[in-house]
């Protein structure tokens, strides 16, 4: 079972997400604390735009 304290972070980054005004892939991935390789790894990402602005 999850400790409380990785399900407080986990909520925590979930509302930041929600919450942001961007729409920017990679600043959505830094707003949440993931890792690109690793998070994302295996991941079928051909309709997201990566591209930044």
């Amino acid at each position: 079972m999850a400790n409380e304290g990785s399900l407080d972070e986990l909520l925590h980054s979930i509302e930041q997400v929600v919450e942001t005004e961007t729409d920017d892939f990679m600043e959505l991935v830094r707003i949440a604390c993931l890792d690109i390789a690793r998070d994302f790894a295996g991941a079928d990402l051909s309709g997201a735009d990566l591209r930044g602005r």
